[in-house]
């Protein structure tokens, strides 16, 4: 049976999915469609990757998006096509409220006899108002089933009147086979070196942050606190990788309090062998805003991570840290605390075997394509055979 999963974009971070979604399998064969553009800084994948099937290709139907001069999402080409002829059976949809064309592909599939299923955030118990009703009214409705990547979502919106048995958690992932294989290949010398040519001081607690450099994620709100840290006598190596519009702000702040020999804007990076050396030198990633895939990518390389505790502020994939086992948590909106937790990792966080070992068994049993493909086809079986 033929799938379709239809996405806006084929961005980067999911080519390890796309890739093991393209093998053969007994039940479906899944086709990806999607636009190859860049949009908001999320890479996309380079279109040499398009089937026919080999090795590292991906069974994927380039699409075209067209959007408004203000950037909303108006239209994708080449899917009503493909709804109304009779080869796709299942349709997956990136279901975000603001992506109005996919309310009307769902319609159609409805209309056609299709089964309709949103890959989605869902609702994480903010949702007020008319966006509470409308997400209500289109993904009760209009959706055959739900893919969530996390359990929270789907607890919360079980509480809101869905249906338990129609809500299926798939995670998220990148390509840890591949990341394993580069930190295998980073041996402790090269790691030395690194860390001798950037620090003054290798012995200290290195923290890396990956991500925009936006006033949410909160990485003004670390670089004070390794003022205050310094101030009484902890010093910190940290490592800032990402670039936006606070990077200006953000070197300033660090001129200004003389942290300069301590922190380092690396900008963007994409490469992802350059990435696992910074990550093979760093003891912890801080996030003082909310974390996303960038939590899972730290502990494919074996690096905990600090974020705050506010579930309903934070991206589905802070599920995969463990207090005081893959990472630590503290009191969101409380600085005083994320002060106090950075000084307990300064003196409890060393990197070593044990560590790296425990951050990657979550990727290694849950936050993997494998696993995610698993999830994915026990739904479609459920959600076509009940």
């Amino acid at each position: 049976m033929k799938v379709a999963i239809v996405c806006r974009l084929m961005p980067l971070y999911r080519f390890g999915l796309f890739k093991e979604l393209s093998r053969t399998n007994e039940d479906f064969c899944f086709t990806m469609f999607g636009d190859t553009s860049e949009l908001n800084g999320i890479r996309g994948i380079n279109s040499k990757y398009l089937a026919p099937f080999e090795i590292d290709e991906i069974n994927w139907i380039r699409t075209k998006n067209i959007f408004s001069r203000y950037g909303h999402f108006l239209w994708q080409k080449g899917i009503v096509r493909k709804i109304i002829g009779s080869e796709y059976k299942v349709f997956v949809f990136e279901g975000a409220i603001r992506h109005f064309p996919i309310w009307v592909f769902a319609i159609l599939c409805k209309f056609f006899g299709k089964k309709v299923i949103f890959w989605t955030h869902g609702d994480k118990g903010d949702d007020q108002g008319i966006k509470r009703i409308i997400r209500f009214i289109f993904f009760k409705y209009l959706g055959s089933s739900l893919f969530l990547y996390g359990d929270y979502q789907k607890q919360v919106m079980v509480k809101r009147g869905f249906d338990n048995f129609k809500i299926f958690v798939i995670y998220n992932s990148l390509n840890p086979i591949k990341q394993f294989g580069i930190l295998e290949n980073i041996t402790k010398k090269e790691s030395t070196l690194i860390k001798q040519n950037m620090f003054l001081d290798e012995g200290d607690l290195t923290v890396i942050f990956v991500g925009r450099l936006i006033k949410t994620k909160g990485v003004h709100q670390l670089l004070q606190s390794v003022s205050i840290l310094k101030k009484i006598g902890y010093l910190l190596n940290v490592i800032i990788i990402g670039d936006g519009p606070e990077v200006m702000n953000l070197k300033t702040f660090t001129l200004n309090e003389d942290l300069d020999k301590q922190i380092m804007f690396l900008g963007e990076i994409h490469e992802e062998i350059e990435l696992a050396r910074y990550f093979s030198i760093s003891d912890i990633m801080i996030s003082p805003g909310n974390v996303g895939l960038n939590c899972i990518h730290s502990l494919t390389y074996g690096v905990p991570v600090l974020t705050h505790d506010d579930m309903i502020f934070q991206g589905p994939e802070v599920e995969s840290i463990k207090n005081l086992e893959t990472g630590i948590f503290y009191e969101r909106n409380n600085f005083d605390d994320l002060v106090r937790k950075i000084e307990y990792c300064c003196n409890n966080f060393v990197r070593n075997k044990t560590s790296i070992q425990r951050c990657q068994k979550v990727v290694k049993d849950i936050y993997n394509p494998k696993n995610q493909v698993e999830a994915i086809v026990s739904g479609i079986k459920r959600t076509l055979y009940n």
